[in-house]
């Protein structure tokens, strides 16, 4: 939903101060335990660490040279999904219920207002908890995500609430999430506009790496064309996404048979949460 009937903001500022603000005629309603808040911010901090330290940064994730992705990883990343699916239909929970969407009136959403941070780093935490238990970086989480449900299933990036969940610094290790009453349409485009900023240079390094894989290998010289192409045109053209116009025969054949379970496993609630939080240097 959209417009006046969607007037709510919402914030936290880590090491300033953290408050929920619910606008539009209902007034300031609740204030967390600052210091409740900073010790999960320096535990999700810690454990982002810790998986860069085993598996490196996103953009340092080098996808197979011959471009299929191999079926053990794509069986461990729906394992993961799977993990994931109970923590991430909650705070799915929490944003359609600030989306106008859910039951309750008021005071289920001065509830989901409350308990938006908490389930944006519940969410946040067992996905690192689960990447490190199970094995994989989130580079290479962040590499199959985005290659199987955009350029492969086709999903939107811009998928997520009908309001924005922006994480922004504001100096200090302070960080925002804001919900405003803008146009839907409006919102969607500035997601689009933000993951599509990040991925495109996290997905231009994974690429690079990619190609000097294959052209160190004696792989098939077409696709090593198609890759040297995709190169150029990442180069050329600001924001792309890897394989938006097309996804290359080795790497659709790699991800039919999980066609279905790929597709099971999506929400397009979290999506936002999903890619618009990763960490990056």
């Amino acid at each position: 939903m959209a417009g006046a009937a969607k007037k709510w903001a919402i914030g936290c500022g880590i090491g300033c101060g953290l408050f929920i603000i619910i606008a539009g005629g209902i007034g300031t309603c609740g204030y967390l335990g600052v210091k409740k808040i900073t010790d999960r911010a320096d535990d999700l901090e810690a454990s982002s660490e810790a998986l860069v330290e085993a598996y490196g940064e996103p953009g340092e994730f080098t996808p197979a040279a011959d471009g299929a992705i191999p079926a053990y990883r794509l069986e461990l990343f729906l394992a993961i999904r799977e993990d994931l699916a109970e923590t991430g239909g909650e705070l799915a929970g929490i944003l359609e219920t600030l989306d106008g969407e859910g039951s309750g009136g008021v005071i289920a959403k001065v509830k989901a207002g409350l308990n938006l941070v908490p389930g944006i780093f519940d969410f946040v935490e067992a996905r690192n908890g689960v990447l490190m238990e199970r094995g994989m970086g989130l580079g290479e989480y962040t590499h199959i995500y985005t290659v199987a449900y955009y350029a492969w299933l086709e999903k939107d990036p811009a998928d997520g609430p009908g309001f924005d969940i922006n994480s922004e610094d504001e100096g200090e290790g302070a960080v925002h999430w804001g919900v405003g009453d803008d146009d839907e349409g409006d919102v969607r485009q500035r997601r689009e506009q933000k993951l599509r900023r990040y991925l495109h240079d996290v997905q231009r390094r994974m690429l690079d790496n990619q190609l000097t894989a294959a052209e160190g290998r004696a792989v098939d010289e077409a696709w090593l064309a198609e890759l040297r192409a995709e190169d150029a045109r990442m180069d050329d053209i600001s924001r792309r996404l890897l394989w938006e116009d097309w996804v290359p025969t080795p790497v659709g054949d790699s991800l039919e048979p999980f066609r279905v379970r790929l597709e099971e496993s999506y929400t397009p609630l979290t999506n936002a949460v999903e890619m618009g939080l990763v960490d990056v240097d």
